[in-house]
């Protein structure tokens, strides 16, 4: 009975984040409901940490002073902070739609010099015309409706100077994840195209997928060193690659570049 009844509990909060997915109150839920670790696992997952060396692989090209640079859904500020480390930023700007993800990521980097603010695309009218030199929205844009995702673009375009530059990721898969060519071509419509990468990790993300089921389970050790090991993620991603090749893609990154 016990355990029908806790079947019966989780499907009802299942669905009542399904219909909240992407909404402020989804986020804010996540965070409150996730103790050390950020909901996704960002801060001990490999793939993660792969994804996030990718990130800064493409934006290694820009180490150069007084850049202004603008996080969008930086959550606990993980990747912010490694960012401003690698370019050497005095400042950077980091927004997120959840208080709660601003609260807990100011507080562990508060000595950082990122400048955390609860905030959230389609709008961004905090911040003037011409204010940064690069904006990322790392796996962000697909929580939007499509005309807000449109608006949100108009609005990155507005505040980034002249030949800034935009990196932005997205999930490829079914809606509301994109298509490949939906996304090429919705950044095509704004911004000069400068260079796309992919990541290849759909055996991958299922093997996780598996063991993360464990990881609240008496093998949560077992499964935390089995996802931290670096060279499963580079074999998966080869192996995907090679047998699999665009059906394998389940993510996509830009680097895209203004224009007026």
């Amino acid at each position: 009975m016990y355990f029908l009844l806790s079947k019966i509990q989780n499907s009802t909060i299942d669905l009542f984040m399904k219909a909240k997915w992407g909404k402020k109150e989804y986020f804010e839920e996540l965070f409150f409901n996730s103790s050390i670790d950020d909901p996704w696992r960002h801060n001990w997952r490999i793939s993660q940490q792969d994804r996030y060396c990718q990130y800064l692989k493409l934006l290694n090209r820009f180490k150069k002073k007084n850049l202004r640079i603008l996080d969008i859904g930086c959550a606990l500020g993980d990747f912010t902070v490694q960012l401003k480390e690698l370019l050497q930023l005095r400042e950077i700007y980091a927004i997120d739609i959840s208080e709660e993800a601003i609260r807990r990521a100011d507080l562990k980097y508060r000595n950082s010099g990122i400048k955390f603010r609860v905030g959230a695309l389609p709008n961004l009218e905090e911040f003037k015309n011409d204010s940064f030199n690069i904006v990322l929205v790392l796996e962000v844009l697909y929580y939007l409706e499509k005309e807000d995702r449109i608006k949100a673009l108009k609005e990155i375009k507005r505040i980034l100077k002249e030949d800034g530059f935009l990196l932005i990721s997205v999930n490829i898969n079914k809606p509301p994840y994109f298509k490949i060519d939906e996304f090429y071509n919705l950044i095509d419509d704004f911004f000069l195209i400068k260079k796309v990468e992919y990541r290849y990790a759909k055996i991958y993300s299922f093997f996780e997928r598996k063991l993360l089921i464990l990881d609240r389970s008496v093998f949560k050790k077992l499964v935390r060193y089995l996802l931290s090991l670096k060279v499963l993620v580079s074999v998966c991603q080869s192996l995907t690659n090679f047998t699999m090749a665009e059906r394998g893609i389940t993510g996509m990154i830009i680097l895209a570049q203004n224009k007026r």
